[in-house]
């Protein structure tokens, strides 16, 4: 579920994340601090990036299924290692398969 082995200051291949849908039984999602999206739709018996579209190589510090969409799902990166302090917020209403910035007027 991580990209592994990279070199840097801290270890990479670090799962950070992990949310479970509370519309259907057995699709997670989780997030790696080497940039990876995955979701399962069938408790973890195979697995589908969906983080594609998102900037890479940034830590992936949150993925939160929506309590009230079933496909709708949020995530949080950063660039902390590359000294970027700029937030990134995303949201995807299909389930991972594109994604939209609403980081702007974040502080």
């Amino acid at each position: 579920l991580t990209q592994g082995g990279k070199q840097g200051n801290v270890a990479y291949g670090t799962l950070t994340t992990i949310s479970e849908s509370t519309y259907k039984f057995g699709m997670l999602y989780t997030g790696s601090d080497d940039g990876l999206i995955q979701r399962t739709d069938n408790g973890g018996g195979s697995w589908i990036t969906v983080s594609n579209n998102l900037p890479q190589n940034l830590w992936v510090s949150r993925v939160i299924t929506s309590k009230h969409n079933e496909n709708r799902v949020y995530a949080t990166l950063n660039g902390y290692r590359s000294d970027d302090f700029t937030p990134y917020v995303f949201v995807s209403d299909d389930k991972g398969s594109t994604w939209k910035n609403i980081s702007n007027n974040i502080p």
